[in-house]
């Protein structure tokens, strides 16, 4: 794990005490909180060598993971990261030790995605057969997201409306085949043209 920042070590030392079997209740419960079983199932693919292999990408999209997975534990998936996590089997397997371990992995993950955060630029031209003023009044409204770009499921922004310098943005993505959550800050604004976030 030499190649790891210690956020990411210990996320991967945290999931290695989970059971490595994708088909133990913990990772079904798991799956039942969050709605989302290919990315709980995907979390094994993650821990180890790929955090190693993909330093770049993978401690973020890992941290990501646990975030999803683990995020909004129930009382039956702290009970089995109880028993996952406790070493002797005697001991209680209360939810206590589970929720510690939960709030300890999305604490790491969320220290994991601070120190991952890499700035992504996209950037479209096209010509759309329609005024510029009722263009930009769609694109510049962050909510019409989900409306008009291809994956994303919800976006949030804060204030509500047209985009201004400020304007914060929570959006959650479906891309090749997994879930994203990405926050943003728009830091400049020509109206009518484009805002950057």
């Amino acid at each position: 794990m030499q190649n790891m920042s210690p956020a990411v070590e210990r996320l991967v030392r945290l999931m290695l005490l989970l059971p490595s079997d994708p088909r133990k209740p913990l990772w079904n419960s798991a799956a039942d909180d969050c709605g989302d079983l290919p990315t709980v199932m995907s979390i094994h693919g993650w821990v180890g060598d790929t955090a190693k292999m993909w330093p770049e990408g993978a401690p973020r999209t890992l941290a990501e993971m646990v975030l999803i997975a683990f995020g909004n534990p129930s009382e039956t998936t702290l009970r089995l990261l109880s028993e996952a996590v406790t070493p002797s089997p005697r001991a209680s397997a209360g939810l206590g030790v589970g929720a510690a371990w939960a709030a300890r992995a999305c604490e790491t993950a969320i220290d994991v995605t601070s120190y991952h955060r890499r700035m992504i630029e996209l950037q479209e031209d096209g010509e759309i057969a329609c005024p510029a003023v009722l263009v930009w009044a769609v694109v510049a409204d962050y909510g019409q997201d989900p409306r008009w770009r291809k994956g994303v499921k919800t976006m949030a922004p804060r204030p509500e409306g047209i985009v201004q310098v400020g304007t914060t943005t929570a959006e959650v993505m479906r891309f090749a085949g997994r879930t994203y959550r990405n926050g943003g800050e728009v830091i400049q604004v020509e109206p009518g043209r484009y805002g950057r976030t």
